[in-house]
C-alpha cells in the first residue's frame, strides 16, 4: 500500500510541475479519452495583454475542459470569454505554472465570444495549452 501511494504521489506531483509543452507530449492521448474534448491547441505569446486563445463564431460556443499555463516571470493571469471574467485572477510566481482540468465541468462562452486570457503585463512570456470544444 505504501508503495502505492508513493508511486501516486509521483504521478501527481510530475502532472503538476511539468511545463507546458512536455504536459502536450505526455497528456493530449489520455485526457482527450477521458472528456469530451475534441479541439487541442498549444498557444505561445510575449507580446499582447489579452490573448485570444479561441476565436467566437457566430452561432457557435466555446466550452473549455482543461487548460495548462506556465510563465517564467510573476504576474496575474486571468480567462475571459467577451468581456466577462470567467475566472478571478490567477497569480502566478516566476518559472511556474497552473494545470487545471475542470472537467466534467466546463467553462462555457456565449455564441460568437471569444476565449481570451489576460495577462497583468503584455510582455510577461506565457505557454498555454487548451482542451476545448467549438460547436453549435
Amino acid at each position: 500500500m505504501r508503495n502505492l501511494l508513493t508511486a501516486l504521489l509521483a504521478v501527481a506531483t510530475t502532472w503538476t510541475i511539468l511545463s507546458c509543452a512536455a504536459l502536450a507530449t505526455t497528456q493530449t492521448a489520455d485526457t482527450l479519452a477521458k472528456t469530451d474534448a475534441t479541439d487541442f491547441k498549444y498557444i505561445e505569446d510575449s507580446s499582447n495583454a489579452t490573448v485570444t486563445l479561441v476565436a467566437g463564431v457566430t452561432g457557435q460556443t466555446i466550452s473549455l475542459y482543461k487548460f495548462t499555463l506556465s510563465t517564467s516571470t510573476a504576474d496575474n493571469f486571468y480567462l475571459k470569454c467577451g468581456t466577462n471574467h470567467k475566472t478571478g485572477k490567477l497569480y502566478l510566481g516566476a518559472n511556474s505554472g497552473l494545470d487545471s482540468t475542470i472537467y466534467p465541468l466546463y467553462i462555457r462562452c456565449a455564441s460568437g465570444e471569444s476565449l481570451s486570457l489576460v495577462k497583468g503585463s503584455a510582455s510577461s512570456p506565457i505557454g498555454m495549452t487548451l482542451w476545448f470544444n467549438q460547436e453549435p
